[in-house]
């Protein structure tokens, strides 16, 4: 008697300029003596984050609290091409690519660059946010946070979070003089940010 064994195959992707898709799944059923499976081919719908590509970026609604500086709109930064940081205390590539930030905002800020970064949820107060990340900028600002605003994101379909499709950190997106996203990119670190931030200022 031919035994049959059953799998479940989960399937991921990334693409190019920092395109993301969903997660997929699909049940397999092989036999002991098989020696081949044909899965033909498996379509995976591509994330929100990379449906977002070209479009509009979705306005700043969900954040309840700014550090330091009055509520930003999207709106009032046309003309500007922005870098918009996803980070979580929790998270030590988040902090470890803070410094590449603050290198990219002093480079170009001059030139029309904004930095903005994004607590995730997990913290319902600024004052919270401060006290965990008090000891990440003691280490690596010397006590100093870094000089760019810093918001708290809510929950809920309103977070700006789920209006980027973000899920995981650290995430970047950039967005360009007309308020458009651009891509995104896993951490500030990545060599093509600072490419693509100064074709976009140079207009090429």
């Amino acid at each position: 008697m031919t035994r049959i064994r059953k799998y479940r195959l989960v399937c991921s992707a990334n693409g190019t300029r920092g395109a993301t898709f969903e997660v997929g799944s699909r049940e397999i059923t092989i036999a002991e003596d098989q020696e081949s499976l044909d899965l033909g081919e498996i379509d995976l719908p591509i994330s929100k984050t990379t449906s977002l590509y070209g479009k509009p970026a979705p306005e700043l609604e969900g954040i309840v609290g700014w550090q330091d500086t009055r509520p930003i709109a999207l709106k009032n930064l046309r003309g500007k091409v922005l870098v918009l940081d996803f980070f979580a205390y929790y998270c030590s590539i988040c902090h470890a690519h803070k410094p590449d930030l603050v290198k990219l905002r002093d480079k170009y800020e001059r030139d029309g660059l904004v930095v903005l970064a994004v607590h995730d949820s997990s913290l319902k107060t600024l004052a919270e946010m401060n006290a965990k990340m008090e000891p990440v900028f003691r280490q690596v600002f010397s006590g100093n946070p870094p000089q760019f605003p810093i918001a708290l994101d809510g929950t809920g379909e309103q977070s700006v979070f789920n209006a980027y499709g973000i899920y995981a950190v650290p995430a970047v997106v950039l967005i360009d003089q007309r308020g458009r996203v651009v891509r995104r990119y896993h951490h500030a670190g990545i060599p093509e940010l600072e490419a693509d931030v100064r074709k976009l200022l140079s207009g090429r």
